[in-house]
């Protein structure tokens, strides 16, 4: 999927265009890519120091096509994942209602949980969730991780615990069936989140990505991705920089709506779960 540095590149460099009507397209592109006006204002002052033939870390992740100042596919994502975030947040607000009161009853904490994760152009943002741990969830890790050599070689090796203490017996039903991360939808229409794309990672994760991390910034972090549908806890670590890697540079829409459909079965089977 193309990253917005690279939709700006390309119309900057049209010759064809005067500057007006090139100012007019990239407005209404970075409108449609809900680009922050900080970036867009970032991108034109690296465009004006370094000169026209200025090419960004991203670029290999040409731009498909833009008609009319849009990107076509970056436009169908994003009505995409805004429709259906729409409809799924009504269809399943009676579940959102049952699950919250079941996360209250059982444990007097919050009912949801926010954790700093890193999206689109290395932004942070609050990723949500209905809380699945208990309230001391970090105390009781390091304790865990502290006193189990076995949990703390496996916590390094795939930042996933088989069995983790700070779950919650709700939150184990919740995790096993995805249903704690429901409460995504609202990161998706707040332009945070998309439904596809690839995992929602803490800042210290990125290491894991080397030199491709610049790949994981062009994209939104989605609730669901190739990942997901191909062992999610399973998999080591490197395997997911490996899906998520592949995504980026293989996207497409029609390759989303595939993952969507392939997700339904891969979570009622509870497989990979923790």
């Amino acid at each position: 999927m193309p990253g917005w540095d690279s939709s700006y590149c390309t119309v900057r460099n049209q010759h064809n265009m005067n500057d007006d009507m090139k100012t007019a397209w990239l407005s209404r592109l970075s409108e449609q890519a809900h680009v922050p006006k900080h970036e867009v204002a970032l991108s034109r002052q690296q465009s004006s120091t370094q000169g026209a033939n200025f090419v960004p870390e991203d670029a290999s992740l040409d731009i498909r096509s833009i008609k009319d100042g849009v990107s076509s596919p970056i436009l169908a994502k994003s009505l995409f994942d805004f429709t259906v975030s729409v409809l799924l947040l009504m269809f399943m607000s009676p579940l959102y209602l049952v699950i919250a009161l079941a996360v209250k009853l059982t444990d007097r904490g919050s009912i949801f949980y926010s954790h700093k994760r890193i999206g689109l152009g290395g932004h942070e943002f609050g990723c949500l969730k209905f809380r699945t741990m208990v309230s001391n969830g970090d105390e009781v890790l390091a304790a865990h991780l502290r006193n189990d050599s076995k949990a703390r070689a496996e916590w390094l090796k795939s930042r996933k615990l088989r069995y983790d203490p700070r779950v919650t017996p709700i939150g184990r039903m919740l995790r096993k069936l995805s249903l704690d991360e429901l409460p995504q939808l609202i990161n998706v229409l707040r332009g945070e989140m998309s439904l596809v794309g690839p995992r929602p990672v803490m800042s210290e994760e990125l290491a894991y990505y080397g030199v491709r991390k610049h790949l994981y910034f062009q994209v939104r972090p989605g609730i669901t991705g190739l990942w997901q549908v191909s062992g999610r806890s399973d998999l080591s670590y490197k395997e997911r920089v490996e899906y998520d890697c592949e995504y980026v540079e293989n996207w497409s829409f029609k390759r989303d709506i595939a993952l969507i459909l392939r997700t339904i079965p891969a979570v009622c089977s509870g497989k990979g779960s923790c």
